[in-house]
């Protein structure tokens, strides 16, 4: 604790902060150590004078401009549409305690909020405390992302496009309601890291579903150590590896009498279905070369459902993978290809299109992932049901810029 001595102290020093002419670094008494209010790490820090809490504040903005067109052979414009994406405000930290760890994110947009698939304003996406045993075990409960696919669990701040692929917006885990652990370990110098989660199987912010509950692993190898600064939770190697990285990793979900039609996605159901989904995903990078691949695949023993509005639907299962390639020229210019295929089961075949998607990708960083500008021209297929095979051309622009 401060004595009382020191507080004049302390008070100047924030109002000096505030006004831009003062250090945000005090020494309160050689017993204590050097004390740092108010810094500027990853966003800003905000640091208790009695050392009971620590308060990270960080945002993103994201704003796209896209461009749609009616067919492949005719890319002319069909629809123009400005909106801003993505509105994002994170708070983490630590309480009593720097073991005890929170974490909260919220979203202001509506596509943050769900709003066409919830018809709720849907704000909260994470909300979770958590104990950190050590660096490499950790425990926490609440809302978060799954230890799913990694283009899921990857910010969409930290994306090489605006946005994710089909094959994640079909058969990725999202989020969910419960508890997850951590573990890592690093024999003979790999990198090994364990994930597991017991959670709800409803999706985030969800309203009372069944009694079902859903379970997680995800195993990861990274046989030549850690990427640098993390590198295997951001997209494109912007860290410009000095050697080899490779990480590889598999997941397992089974969500029991699940009441959504995508497991924590998806329109809700009046039936529960059991869902078994399984993921495996890799990524290298070397030297600003960077390429990442995912396969993702959900079963349902019966996929026919009645929804929660009376009509007839159906789970979405089946399989799609997605493959990326990018390099990073001087002066943060970067650019990437995608591959992505999404295919119904054929329980569903009659239902549901298959998707076929060609992306290449301009990014320029102008503060690695906090600030950028990206465009990506987009091709896809679609193989209807019964119809004729169409198609269509998407440009997309996006502004981002975050702290």
């Amino acid at each position: 604790m401060a004595r009382p001595a020191h507080y004049p102290r302390i008070a100047a020093t924030w109002i000096g902060v505030a006004l831009g002419v003062a250090p945000a670094t005090l020494a309160w008494g050689d017993d204590t150590g050097p004390f740092s209010p108010l810094t500027f790490q990853e966003g800003v820090e905000f640091n208790d004078p009695s050392r009971r809490y620590q308060v990270r504040l960080r945002f993103r903005s994201q704003n796209w401009l896209v461009m749609r067109s009616a067919a492949l052979d005719d890319p002319a414009p069909d629809s123009v549409a400005l909106q801003p994406r993505r509105l994002r405000l994170r708070l983490n930290g630590w309480a009593v305690d720097p073991r005890w760890v929170y974490g909260i994110q919220l979203g202001f947009t509506r596509a943050d909020m769900d709003w066409d698939a919830t018809g709720f304003p849907n704000v909260v996406r994470d909300a979770t405390l958590g104990f950190r045993f050590s660096p490499d075990l950790q425990v926490s409960f609440g809302q978060s992302k799954l230890p799913g696919n990694r283009q899921r669990v990857v910010s969409s701040g930290d994306q090489q496009f605006p946005d994710r692929s089909i094959a994640n917006r079909d058969f990725t885990l999202d989020r969910d309601v419960g508890l997850q652990a951590m573990a890592q370990a690093r024999p003979g110098g790999v990198l090994l890291v364990g994930k597991a989660a017991v959670s709800g199987g409803e999706g985030r912010n969800p309203t009372p579903g069944s009694n079902g509950l859903a379970y997680t692993v995800r195993a990861e190898v990274l046989p030549m150590g850690a990427f640098t600064g993390g590198g295997d939770y951001f997209e494109g190697d912007l860290a410009r590896e000095a050697s080899p990285k490779l990480s590889v990793a598999g997941v397992v979900h089974w969500n029991r009498d699940a009441r959504r039609t995508q497991g924590t996605l998806g329109a809700a159901t009046a039936e529960g279905r059991d869902l078994f989904s399984v993921i495996g995903d890799g990524v290298f990078k070397w030297g600003g070369f960077a390429a990442t691949i995912e396969y993702l695949r959900r079963d349902c023993s019966e996929p026919t459902v009645k929804l929660a509005s009376g009509k007839a639907g159906r789970m979405l299962v089946g399989q799609a993978y997605n493959a990326q390639m990018s390099w990073l020229w001087t002066d943060g210019v970067e650019t990437a290809v995608r591959l992505t295929d999404s295919r119904p089961a054929d329980a569903i075949a009659d239902q549901v299109a298959r998707a076929r998607q060609a992306a290449l990708g301009v990014s320029w960083y102008l503060a690695r992932h906090r600030v950028k500008l990206q465009a990506d021209v987009t091709g896809e297929v679609l193989d209807q049901p019964g119809k004729a095979r169409v198609g269509a051309w998407t440009v997309r622009v996006n502004s981002e810029v975050g702290i």
